[in-house]
């Protein structure tokens, strides 16, 4: 499970530091943090009929040891799902705005509530 956290915050990290910089401006962001939602129910998808490409240390994990557990793979899934729709509660098409923190901050406490929800589910069964 912990080589799907580390994928999921490396893509994370890449679309933290490409909405960054003095080059960017708020609607360049708002297209990258577009692309990054509308991603999220492909990845789901892919993950159910197992392809892993696009997390990489996954799909190096999964080839090495030839299989995925279905409860993982479903989980993985179900998370994407999750992101997905907590994108939606906090940043609507053409309603993005800057906070105070930034909109780096709300992408980073999105994703490590619902990290920490994952976890808590995972273990709790």
């Amino acid at each position: 499970m912990l080589i799907y956290i580390s994928d999921i915050f490396l893509q994370r990290n890449q679309l933290s530091t490409s909405i960054q910089g003095r080059k960017i401006h708020i609607v360049k962001a708002c297209e990258k943090l577009k692309s990054f939602k509308q991603k999220l129910p492909i990845w789901s998808r892919r993950i159910k009929a197992g392809i892993f490409t696009g997390f990489s240390v996954l799909e190096v994990t999964v080839k090495e040891f030839g299989c995925i557990f279905p409860r993982v793979q479903q989980e993985i899934s179900a998370h994407f799902d999750m992101l997905q729709a907590s994108f939606d509660g906090y940043f609507s098409a053409g309603k993005l705005s800057v906070s105070e923190q930034g909109i780096d901050h709300s992408i980073s406490t999105l994703i490590k509530c619902q990290m920490v929800m994952f976890l808590k589910k995972i273990s709790s069964t």
